[in-house]
């Protein structure tokens, strides 16, 4: 169970990490991703959301085996 704790914090700072980093290099390149700026937050929780559920997919995968 720790590990399992330790990968979801590690996942939840490098999506938060991701995410910053593709809305500012999308920025940069004049691109709108998203096309709102208030939208930015549920941009940021929408990666983190998918980067939980992969985590804890490949989680269960493992433990099946």
């Amino acid at each position: 169970m720790p590990n399992l704790l330790k990968d979801l914090c590690l996942t939840l700072i490098l999506g938060f990490l991701f995410a910053e980093v593709f809305l500012r290099v999308s920025s940069h390149l004049g691109l709108a991703i998203p096309e709102n700026p208030s939208q930015k937050p549920i941009f940021i929780i929408g990666i983190l959301l998918f980067s939980l559920v992969f985590r804890l997919l490949m989680h269960v995968r493992q433990g099946s085996k």
